[in-house]
């Protein structure tokens, strides 16, 4: 595994920058981690320091930059000194759990996983028949994922990767029962391998393709948040169980993986290409590939008062100028017309360039936990970002603010709802009060790693 070497900044140290949903050396992980983390923070090393590319706040952000892709960010491992190996180690090692518990239904297994980590969760119970019979639940600094797969298994609830809390469902999900692969506070699933025959019409003669496809389920852990995937996911092995080589040959120009996200912001769903040979096998003997993950490390908060007030204004993220249009409701939500405005970036002159450069901005700004709208009583609307669909990408876009749902019935009467046992204000236009707040804990900080996976035995369709 690699990680980025990021331009110095002495005031970036996340070790002393520590949230709530992200930290890189976590209180239940082995006392050895946090003696040596503590000596290493004693001498001055400068964890943050090399894991940050730009710490943006105020007007001085204009002069930061921001990579054009992340995988430019990743160095010969030759290059890094022992103190970033030893300081990339920390953040790779997951968070380790230890739990006992004796007759405990799944909920109660959830709640002590979840608030052992400060995770935000939802359980949703049978909503007939029988119930999984109380169970006893004993692990001992395990990985977060080796518990998590071992509730799934011994309950036989499933994981709902569509929502942005953890959310163990009996209503249908993924159980993590494929092949797989776990690579620091990341875990690599098998999903989907599909066999499968094209004919195109192209020319004189239609043209047969035949081709296998591979779907792999990257979670990261949930307490990390700002997850970006980056274009380079690659296989560099793919072999069935005869022996014939499934990548495509060198002379093709492989195509990329689609990435895929349209869940939670620690779920990706990846899908390879591979070549079909005539004899194939029947099954994947083995997989080996590298993604390229991008993970927020550090944050800032912004607060702007009386949002409502009809005004532009202009913020600064991670050293890219956003301007934020005055909001205007639209039935039972409100939107913010957006642009962002990357270093260099002339917006009346885009070019391949600046448009990557946009993107990327994007990628890296808009990145989970997305800002809210609160009132004095409590009551919030969630964000969304909603980049402008066209033939450019030009850096406009609209944040839209809607009613959180309610929390469901079940989960209430499970005495488990996503925040705490409490049941979700509900939030209206009719009961927000003014003044109303604008919040973000906007990214101030990424890491870049390079996750490497194996995944073995992989059947395929007969």
């Amino acid at each position: 595994m690699n990680i980025a070497r990021m331009p110095h900044s002495p005031k970036a140290n996340i070790a002393l920058q520590r949230r709530p949903w992200v930290s890189p050396i976590p209180a239940n992980r082995g006392r050895w981690q946090r003696l040596l983390s503590g000596l290493m923070l004693l001498g001055g090393l400068g964890v943050g320091s090399f894991l940050s590319y730009t710490n943006a706040a105020g007007a001085n952000a204009a002069t930061s930059t921001a990579p054009e892709d992340l995988a430019h960010l990743l160095p010969p491992a030759a290059t890094l000194t022992k103190q970033q190996r030893f300081a990339q180690h920390l953040f790779m090692q997951p968070t380790l759990i230890t739990l006992h518990l004796t007759h405990a239904s799944p909920a109660q297994v959830c709640q002590a996983l979840c608030t052992q980590v400060g995770l935000k969760y939802k359980f949703e119970p049978m909503p007939f028949g029988p119930q999984p019979a109380p169970m006893n639940f004993n692990v001992e600094k395990v990985p977060f994922f080796t518990a998590l797969r071992k509730l799934l298994t011994k309950s036989g609830y499933s994981l709902n990767p569509y929502n942005h809390v953890l959310d163990i469902t009996a209503m249908g999900g993924t159980v993590l029962a494929g092949p797989h692969d776990q690579t620091g506070r990341f875990l690599i699933v098998a999903s989907t391998t599909d066999d499968h025959a094209k004919l195109t019409f192209t020319g004189d003669k239609p043209q047969q393709t035949n081709r296998l496809t591979l779907q792999i389920d990257l979670f990261s852990e949930p307490m990390l948040r700002g997850i970006i995937v980056g274009p380079h996911a690659v296989l560099t092995l793919a072999m069935d169980n005869r022996g014939n080589n499934l990548l495509v040959p060198e002379s093709h120009k492989a195509q990329p993986p689609d990435i895929y996200n349209a869940g939670a912001y620690w779920y990706h769903n990846l899908t390879f290409y591979l070549r079909r040979p005539v004899n194939l096998g029947t099954q994947i003997a083995r997989i080996h590939g590298t993604i390229s993950i991008g993970a927020r490390t550090a944050s800032k908060n912004i607060a702007i008062d009386h949002i409502m007030q009809p005004k532009l204004r202009i913020i600064y993220v991670l050293g890219n100028k956003l301007i934020l249009k005055p909001i205007a409701a639209h039935g039972n939500t409100y939107a913010m017309r957006v642009q962002v405005a990357p270093p260099g970036v002339n917006p009346a002159h885009l070019n391949d360039t600046s448009t990557q450069k946009i993107a990327t901005a994007e990628d890296l700004i808009f990145t989970r936990p997305l800002p809210v709208l609160t009132d004095a009583a409590g009551h919030h609307y969630q964000c969304d970002w909603q980049p402008d669909c066209g033939c450019q990408q030009d850096g406009k876009g609209t944040l839209s603010f809607a009613p959180p749902s309610p929390a469901g019935t079940q989960a209430i009467q499970a005495g488990i709802d996503t925040a705490s046992s409490k049941p979700a204000k509900q939030s209206t236009p009719e009961n927000f009060t003014r003044p109303i707040k604008f919040l973000w804990q906007s990214p101030a900080q990424f890491t870049n790693v390079l996750v490497h996976f194996t995944l073995k035995n992989l059947k395929l369709p007969q």
